[in-house]
């Protein structure tokens, strides 16, 4: 089976690890210092459930209208996993992005 990823703001699903791995690119390009850290995980039978927070400064781009600037954020998340044959073949989740905004705005 092969990887499908949806989150909310997701214009359409990203179908398989290459272009899975091109959106973590281009998201590391916007923050090249991003750390995720997982909060709580939970695991029952072929899935789990994680919340997490990722943090990072917006170096480089414009993202979303608002070009770097130096920026430190920090954004919550909830991403579930589906796991076949071990190994992970779809993944949903939701990303604070009005937080996110707010924080490269200076709102908030």
């Amino acid at each position: 089976s092969d990887l499908v990823v949806r989150y909310s703001h997701f214009p359409a699903p990203v179908e398989g690890l290459a272009a899975f791995r091109g959106v973590l690119e281009e998201t590391f390009s916007y923050f090249p210092d991003l750390k995720t850290t997982a909060k709580t995980v939970l695991v029952q039978g072929d899935q789990a459930a994680v919340e997490w927070h990722y943090e990072g400064t917006l170096t480089n781009g414009v993202l979303s209208g608002v070009e770097a600037n130096g920026q430190w954020v920090r954004v919550s998340g909830i991403s579930l996993y589906r796991i076949h044959d071990e190994k992970e073949v779809e993944e949903r989740g939701v990303v604070d992005l009005l937080g996110l905004m707010a924080q490269l705005n200076g709102v908030g």
